[in-house]
């Protein structure tokens, strides 16, 4: 059998192999609206029962019939002899994979079974009511929140490179986050030169929705930064008629404690598959 990728174009044909899941629904509505960059491969292009997504980085979904199984053995041969040897090629070998519905754990373990991936359980938060909206007084005296911009970007403000590199992983350029999304940062104001220390993100933007991506550098950690930062931009999502949602490990307690500080709840929780195409 072979699979057909899509033209972007055609991208909404597979929005109701996705539905099942709050976060593959909000996910998969962001690459139909041409906000997250994805390659997208199906068993039929006119009506399609069963769908593959590659982000080109570490991330990888399947939505649909899992129990299509030339879709499957298709995949397979396309994984082992097309997208594994150029991922290992760049060292992105490390993968997280997201299914709906659930049927799709056995079929990918049994696709994965040289990999041996791991199931690791996360959490899906929406914002209810923001509850620091007096963040401003939280922040320290030497500490400064900046909207990321061009100026910003294009300055000589010490790990801003990082900033950028978040960007182009979950956008299809600079410019197009720059035009469609927006981020703040937090800068350190050392003596002789600004420092980025961390940094919250739009991504997964779709009609009147976006994610979180979030990041405090170590040694700015349980200070409090990251809720003004989550604080900061939870303002300006609401002052732009944007939803905000946020995405955790189940483990990663610090991220939690702060979503729902500022303010989000949990409306699921679900399972990816997390592992390596080759051992590290």
């Amino acid at each position: 059998m072979q699979i057909t990728e899509l033209k972007f174009d055609d991208f909404h044909k597979i929005r109701s192999l996705f539905t099942r899941s709050k976060h593959l629904k909000f996910t998969i509505g962001a690459v139909i609206a041409g906000n997250s960059p994805m390659s997208v491969w199906v068993d039929n292009e006119e009506t399609p029962k069963s769908a593959f997504l590659w982000d080109h980085s570490h991330c990888y979904y399947f939505g649909g019939d899992a129990g299509n199984r030339d879709f499957c053995d298709a995949v397979e041969n396309m994984l082992n002899n097309i997208i594994i040897p150029k991922v290992i090629n760049v060292n992105r070998e490390v993968f997280k994979i997201e299914y709906s519905p659930k049927e799709w754990e056995l079929i990918l373990k049994e696709i994965l079974r040289d990999k041996f991936p791991f199931k690791i359980s996360r959490k899906f938060f929406s914002l209810a009511t923001p509850l620091i909206p007096h963040w401003r007084d939280l922040l320290p005296s030497d500490f400064d929140i900046k909207r990321i911009d061009r100026n910003l970007l294009e300055s000589d403000t010490k790990n801003v490179e990082r900033i950028i590199d978040e960007i182009t992983e979950c956008w299809y350029s600079v410019d197009d986050f720059l035009t469609k999304g927006f981020g703040f940062c937090l800068i350190y104001n050392r003596e002789e030169r600004k420092e980025v220390q961390g940094w919250c993100t739009g991504e997964y933007f779709s009609e009147g929705k976006c994610g979180i991506g979030i990041e405090t550098f170590q040694g700015y950690r349980k200070r409090g930064l990251a809720t003004v930062m989550a604080s900061t931009f939870v303002e300006h999502c609401l002052s732009v008629n944007i939803h905000p949602h946020w995405d955790a490990s189940a483990d990663n307690h610090a991220s939690i404690r702060v979503a729902e500080k500022v303010g989000f709840r949990q409306i699921q929780d679900y399972s990816v598959l997390f592992g390596a195409f080759k051992k590290l």
